[in-house]
């Protein structure tokens, strides 16, 4: 390893770190869902996704501050009707390889009184 000075390592030798610093830190954790935008179903992915960035946008995800006209900070892509290259157990095994909490969800099922 290269040093600076002999000194060097001594730099750090009395300092004690404060933990709590961390304890209002943002949770690493991701939802994953499905999601219908405009009529058409998307792959919605939200939380810690900042890490992520480049990733998602090389699969065809956009970010969007605003969904259905509500305030929701989600990373969405149209789902294609074939197999994407990387499809949400991709994105979920990958997630979880970097040690976040991903809770996934299938989606919302609507009322059965909704039709009568």
């Amino acid at each position: 390893m290269r040093q600076v000075s002999a000194e060097d390592e001594n730099d750090l030798t009395d300092v004690t770190v404060d933990e709590t610093i961390f304890d209002d830190a943002k949770e690493a954790a991701i939802k994953i869902f499905p999601i219908t935008v405009a009529g058409e179903l998307n792959l919605a992915i939200g939380g810690t996704t900042y890490p992520f960035k480049d990733i998602l946008k090389k699969h065809g995800f956009g970010f969007h501050n605003i969904v259905n006209d509500q305030p929701l900070q989600l990373w969405l892509r149209v789902e294609p009707e074939a197999q994407p290259d990387m499809d949400a157990d991709d994105l979920e095994a990958l997630f979880d390889e970097y040690g976040f909490e991903v809770e996934r969800y299938e989606g919302v099922e609507g009322s059965d009184d909704e039709d009568a």
